[in-house]
């Protein structure tokens, strides 16, 4: 029996013994190889569009959640004024007025979640051709080796993580434009061949063609819900910080809040049940890209790698606040990374 290792193309290739430029030139020439697509079956296809109508439903839920809020408040103030003439006011004005109050935060706090900003991620840098030749010849020749389509553009950032997504977001949904981001850390922290490991799995995201699209819908959506329940925006920093605000009201507020977040937090562990296993399966198919042209040990010592930059990464960046306390600067974060991990012991 022969092993992912022994059916690799680069397993003849002795890359660390080359200087770097003719060690990526070996590898790009190489890359001409193809190799197996991983194929998928009808029922796994089905699967992924059941499953991304489910989630866009989830949405739509809660958007019909809000219109119902909406309506509810709207039917109280036109139906329920006769509340207001009952025997002993007191009672009724109190039954009428705290719906006209309870009802609109409810609703602001539902409609929050959809137009609040996210946290802005790692900023990233588009790469030119130009500039980077080798680089592009290399991520083009793997891509053809793949059966992936080639990246529109190729962007690098800080974060020990590489991905590909559509060039557009949801407005490529219907095109092959896709972008490849990679984090510089991989690069600094990485051989060549896990390098490239690393890429073959995204370019097999690539390759998974409509799968692709209909997953980018689910973890849009998905992700979505995720962030609403637990990333905080400015709205909820300003309200911490009100001083001044009657105690009924920050009463109503919390309740508002907690109200909305519980609603999400339902919804997006339904979701989180439904396309978990879709989105596992697709990650596996795309490490199968990587371990058919890579081989199994690669894979296994590019999976331990990147656990370790990830250490490295959090110990870098709390150098940062230390040398900013100092009045200096960091010249190169992930050569700082990659310095970090090359200090930790084997224990």
């Amino acid at each position: 029996m022969t092993t992912a290792e022994e059916n690799s193309p680069t397993k003849d290739l002795d890359l660390e013994s080359l200087p770097p430029k003719e060690r990526a030139g070996a590898l790009i020439e190489l890359l001409k190889t193809s190799v197996e697509p991983v194929s998928q079956n009808m029922g796994y296809k089905l699967g992924i569009v059941v499953i991304t109508i489910v989630m866009i439903v989830l949405w739509f839920i809660y958007m019909g959640m809000i219109i119902g809020v909406g309506g509810a408040v709207f039917y109280h103030v036109a139906q329920h004024g006769w509340l207001l003439e009952t025997p002993g006011g007191l009672w009724g004005i109190v039954a009428y007025a705290l719906p006209i109050i309870i009802g609109p935060v409810l609703l602001l706090f539902m409609i929050k979640p959809i137009i609040s900003k996210p946290v802005q991620s790692s900023p990233t840098r588009t790469l030119k051709r130009n500039q980077d030749p080798l680089l592009f010849i290399f991520i083009e020749q793997l891509c053809d080796a793949v059966g992936a389509p080639r990246p529109t553009s190729i962007k690098v950032n800080c974060d020990v993580n590489a991905s590909a997504s559509l060039h557009h977001g949801f407005w490529s949904l219907f095109s092959r434009e896709v972008s490849l981001t990679i984090g510089m850390p991989l690069i600094a922290g990485l051989s060549l061949r896990q390098f490239g490991g690393v890429l073959a799995h995204e370019f097999g995201h690539f390759s998974q063609g409509a799968g692709m699209r209909l997953t980018f819908l689910v973890r849009l959506i998905s992700h979505w819900f995720t962030r609403v329940v637990y990333e905080r925006d400015q709205l909820d920093y300003r309200i911490d910080q009100i001083g001044n605000i009657s105690t009924l009201l920050k009463v109503i507020i919390q309740i508002a809040l907690k109200a909305t977040r519980g609603i999400l937090w339902c919804l997006m562990m339904i979701g989180n049940a439904v396309s978990g296993m879709m989105l596992r399966q697709m990650e596996y198919d795309a490490d199968r890209y990587e371990t058919r042209y890579f081989g199994s040990n690669t894979f296994a010592t590019t999976l331990r790698r990147i656990r370790l930059l990830g250490v490295a990464y959090q110990q870098a960046m709390g150098d940062l606040g230390t040398f900013f306390e100092e009045d200096r600067l960091v010249d190169n974060f992930p050569q700082l990374v990659a310095h970090n991990m090359s200090n930790f012991t084997r224990e």
